[in-house]
């Protein structure tokens, strides 16, 4: 009989992301220093680092501003008005 129990399979793929993941820490940031200077790399930040690169931006982070507001208000809203008054939580 073997004391090895059984993984679930969860735990499992747990491992399997950390396992993936200190490998990315440790091989991507040899792999993407390789050449800061390069004419690849001046072209890639020349186009990624436009004029147009605010505009992007801020089209990324302003539905994700707006939703977390309406997060925000509506966790507020659905308090109590004692527990609001007082500062605490449910």
């Amino acid at each position: 009989m073997s004391n090895h129990r059984p993984q679930s399979i969860l735990q499992a793929l747990f491992r399997a992301a950390v396992r993936a993941g200190v490998l990315a820490v440790v091989v991507l940031p040899a792999a993407v220093s390789a050449c800061p200077d390069c004419p690849a790399a001046q072209a890639v930040r020349a186009s990624f680092f436009d004029q147009r690169f605010w505009g992007y931006l801020a089209v990324l982070l302003v539905p994700l501003l707006i939703s977390c507001a309406l997060a925000g208000l509506a966790y507020r809203v659905g308090q109590p008005r004692a527990a609001r008054a007082r500062g605490t939580d449910r």
